[in-house]
């Protein structure tokens, strides 16, 4: 498939990518609804629902909060949430087709509640 293909090697671009201009990349399905994601490291993607503001959870390990930034302001979520390259294209390939999100994975909240959001950021 030439979609898959063309995700795979954008997929495949460098952490860095993802530090310049808005921070992140999305596949939208219409004006409001759509899905943003990002590459963290070499292995670990981030990928949420826009309109529901729901991620997919891949990893069990232990909470660890990760901050990117989108549109120049840091960004917190759960390490909870990091995935695979190979789930983001599943995620990504089956909402280009659908509009739906995957139910092979369960959707969560990712983001930090807002005291929490605040303490993470003084951190910073």
């Amino acid at each position: 498939m030439k979609n898959e293909a063309t995700l795979d090697e954008y997929l495949d671009l460098p952490p860095s990518h993802w530090t310049i201009g808005s921070g992140d990349s999305a596949l939208w399905k219409d004006n409001s609804n759509g899905l943003m994601f990002f590459k963290i490291d070499h292995n670990s993607y981030f990928l949420m629902e826009i309109s529901s503001y729901l991620s997919p959870i891949q990893n069990q390990d232990d909470i660890k909060w990760i901050s990117h930034y989108i549109g120049g302001e840091p960004f917190f979520f759960s390490s909870k949430h990091l995935c695979s390259k190979e789930a983001v294209m599943k995620i990504l390939l089956e909402y280009a087709e659908s509009g739906k999100l995957n139910i092979d994975f369960k959707w969560t909240d990712p983001i930090p509640d807002e005291e929490l959001y605040f303490e993470l950021l003084n951190e910073k």
